[in-house]
């Protein structure tokens, strides 16, 4: 295999540097309810949360708030409850180390970041820039995000071609595959719901082993 150098690292932040414990299921359910005639369960456990979201502001305009609002909600209890990832908050000391640019790309809302960061346990997470839902028309696993993150970087020589995504999920895998860009798998739950669309470059397992990958890749 080819290897790449890597000059920067787009990250997730749910299960891959913080574990939020969002119950992605129950707030899938909650949200369908609002509909007057549900989504079938089959479809609401694959469709992404967001995704839910928008059918029902546009089927529903009157029920939207009540919808952002129990995603509101459930976020800010997740962000309250999260723990760091073992070895996660080392991460910004290795990136500094090795010279390699960083930022956090989230489907989380402004608001539901602004809770990680008034925690002294996250405060690692403030040496990294991190871009939410709100800044881009489009969200995950819409390519969007992080092609423009990519344009931001650009006039210091970030490309595609050594930019890598670290992601948990199947949405991640997609928006990476989406953007023409590698996609690294942090391995951090046993159990997917959907499957990861494509091959990922490498796979971690646990934080302690991201120095030797760094190794491998300046």
């Amino acid at each position: 295999m080819f290897i790449i150098k890597i000059k920067l690292i787009i990250f997730d932040l749910d299960d891959t540097l913080v574990n939020s414990k969002l119950d992605y299921s129950g707030i899938r359910k909650k949200i369908a309810k609002l509909y007057s005639e549900p989504p079938s369960p089959s479809e609401v456990q694959k469709t992404p949360i967001l995704r839910l979201l928008e059918k029902l502001t546009f089927i529903h305009p009157d029920r939207a708030d009540q919808g952002k609002k129990i995603l509101s909600e459930e976020e800010k209890k997740a962000a309250i409850e999260a723990e760091v990832i073992t070895g996660a908050e080392e991460v910004p000391k290795l990136l500094k180390k090795y010279d390699i640019l960083a930022v956090i790309y989230t489907n989380n809302s402004q608001e539901s970041v602004s809770h990680y960061l008034n925690q002294d346990r996250f405060a690692f997470l403030k040496d990294i820039p991190i871009y939410t839902r709100e800044q881009f028309e489009n969200v995950k696993p819409h390519p969007e995000g992080i092609l423009k993150i990519l344009e931001l970087y650009q006039q210091q020589n970030i490309t595609p071609d050594n930019s890598v995504y670290i992601g948990d999920s199947y949405l991640d895998a997609l928006a990476a595959h989406n953007a023409k860009i590698k996609f690294i798998w942090f391995k951090s739950r046993d159990q997917y719901e959907n499957p990861i669309p494509t091959i990922p470059y490498a796979t971690l397992t646990h934080w302690k082993d991201f120095e030797d990958f760094l190794q491998n890749h300046i």
